[in-house]
């Protein structure tokens, strides 16, 4: 088996044995995300089967004071609500390294919570569940049910799934998604429009960082070891 920082490797399991007890199943808390075999094949005992899995290495490490602080300095000043959070200034913040796109994106953890997440292009985003342990004052984008699979898988939001607006903001503002069944926030976008534009045709929201995502990923399995 070979892998790289990201990319397709093929790993070679044999039927039956406890990383493929089942025809069809597999299993992405033990070889990573996969694709099984066809789900209507049926591989005898001992027969070898090929998987291709996708491997993301992550690297973890702390940043200086000097560093720590242009960086909570831009975040209180982009993200509403993180001045009253961050009351530590003088502090060393570690940031995991995720592979994103072809390129890196950076958690940054403050007192070893996942608070910010900076993308490739730059830009600062808080770490979706930062939104509602912090109760962070984000104007939120309600979207119907039918919205919420493809929003998970990447997807933007486009006007005919907004139920409702809590909020007002301003086309580059962001928000954060919320499904319209139990309010539970699903991803943080930019606004592409203003709140009293949002519900027409088109796209509306740009999605940056949705639960699920390999960023999202990265920081549940940081926080199983």
């Amino acid at each position: 088996m070979s892998a790289t920082s990201e990319g397709i490797s093929e790993i070679f399991i044999m039927a039956g044995s406890p990383l493929y007890p089942v025809p069809g199943w597999c299993s992405p808390a033990s070889i990573g995300a996969c694709r099984a075999p066809d789900p209507g094949s049926n591989p005898g005992p001992g027969a070898i089967i090929t998987l291709k899995v996708r491997f993301i290495s992550k690297r973890k490490y702390a940043i200086t004071i000097r560093e720590s602080k242009s960086i909570i300095d831009r975040a209180v000043k982009e993200i509403p609500g993180l001045r009253d959070v961050i009351t530590k200034r003088k502090i060393s913040l570690q940031v995991l390294e995720v592979p994103w796109k072809g390129k890196i994106a950076k958690v940054y953890y403050y007192d070893r919570y996942p608070l910010l997440v900076e993308l490739p292009d730059g830009s600062l985003v808080p770490f979706l569940t930062s939104v509602e342990k912090f109760k962070l004052p984000f104007p939120k984008v309600v979207v119907d049910l039918g919205a919420v699979k493809p929003i998970a898988n990447g997807a933007h939001v486009m006007g005919p799934g907004v139920r409702d607006i809590e909020g007002e903001f301003s086309e580059g503002d962001l928000v954060v998604v919320v499904d319209e069944k139990l309010g539970a926030a699903l991803a943080i976008g930019r606004a592409l429009r203003p709140s009293s534009e949002v519900k027409e045709k088109g796209r509306s929201i740009l999605n940056l960082h949705h639960a699920g995502d390999p960023i999202w990923r990265a920081v549940s399995s940081e926080e199983e070891r």
